[in-house]
């Protein structure tokens, strides 16, 4: 479930890779000076460990509230282009300029429009939704399963057939009556989809509510989201609706000064 995109470097844009402190100072200062940049966080949301500190050395000066408002200006400014979930695959040289290869996780929460309001959080019936971490701007609930690609990694290194994939849908689930616990699966899987749960002594895993999904239904989680946040589709699809909503942003803030 994995979506790969190329972005072309031949209008002199430039990519920064790491959204920590670094790349998003790096991004602002490129983009105060007219150059339109890319930059790429394999992480749901910008700061880094940085944005997660109570307090920095030596001074014991307040750690996220920096870097806070750093990524407020770096996710409004209409020269640079934040893409969460993603990672660098390749560089491809092409006619005197650069292609980069991304690869972009899916996911189904636009932290833009969710209200926090949890209910998203109370439906989901495999605890797969979860609110940001603190303190991370814009704040926002967020789904486990954005991290699962599809790779099949937990698949191929369960021994007894509990992780499946549908031919279908590519929706990896769990099956529990040939589950363990013996917790292989999510050693393997890059982006810690599965997780262990101490009271059943299993793996569970988001599984996009399959059950509603079968029936033409969209996942409890979508259903309850009061604001229309979340959404619910093939990964093509979900890419193509987040690229609208970019450009609605962009044009609103075409002419803003910075």
């Amino acid at each position: 479930m994995k979506q790969t995109t190329r972005t072309d470097t031949s209008d002199d844009s430039i990519l920064v890779v790491g959204g920590g402190v670094a790349g998003i100072s790096a991004a602002l200062d490129l983009a105060r000076a007219g150059r339109n940049v890319h930059l790429v966080e394999r992480d749901g949301e910008l700061g880094g460990r940085t944005a997660r500190l109570d307090k920095l050395y030596p001074t014991d000066h307040c750690g996220f509230c920096p870097v806070w408002t750093e990524v407020r200006l770096c996710r409004n400014h209409s020269y640079i282009t934040v893409h969460t979930w993603t990672t660098v695959q390749n560089i491809e040289p092409d006619e005197g300029s650069w292609t980069a290869v991304l690869q972009h996780a899916p996911n189904a929460i636009d932290p833009a429009g969710c209200i926090c309001c949890g209910r998203c959080a109370s439906a989901c019936p495999e605890d797969a939704v979860a609110m940001t971490a603190p303190h991370v701007y814009p704040p926002a609930f967020r789904i486990d399963a954005t991290r699962c690609t599809g790779c099949g990694s937990c698949i191929e290194a369960c021994p007894t057939g509990a992780m499946q994939q549908r031919s279908s849908d590519g929706i990896v689930f769990v099956d529990r009556s040939l589950c363990v616990g013996c917790k292989t699966c999510i050693s393997a899987c890059p982006w810690g989809a599965p997780q262990w749960n101490p009271e059943t002594g299993k793996v569970v895993k988001c599984d996009y509510c399959m059950d509603r999904v079968d029936q033409g239904l969209d996942p409890a989680c979508v259903t309850t989201c009061t604001s229309h946040c979340l959404k619910f589709g093939k990964v093509e699809d979900m890419t193509q609706i987040r690229r609208e909503r970019h450009a609605q942003s962009v044009a609103s803030l075409e002419h803003s000064a910075f």
